[in-house]
């Protein structure tokens, strides 16, 4: 990872490998490597607590203004918490 920081592949691939807390770590550390790689900060934000998952999907709307998943997957995650 530390050869190759910018290869989502292999990020994805080594978040595979990992149990949840430590895939959260990996996550992290990707989003701040590739801030425009959507499925990296959506993955991120699906480990995270509901206060944590709203940061995350802020901090990737800014490095992603306008990628319309993330709004949907902000949308959806305050829907689960029964906010309209």
């Amino acid at each position: 990872m530390e050869q190759l920081p910018r290869e989502v592949d292999l990020w994805k691939e080594c978040v595979k490998l990992e149990q949840p807390d430590e895939a959260k770590q990996l996550l992290a550390k990707a989003v701040q490597c590739v801030p425009h790689t959507v499925d990296l900060w959506l993955a991120l934000a699906k480990l995270e607590t509901y206060k944590n998952a709203q940061g995350v999907l802020q901090k990737a709307r800014e490095a992603n203004p306008t990628e319309l998943r993330i709004y949907i997957a902000a949308a959806k995650l305050e829907e689960a918490q029964g906010n309209k």
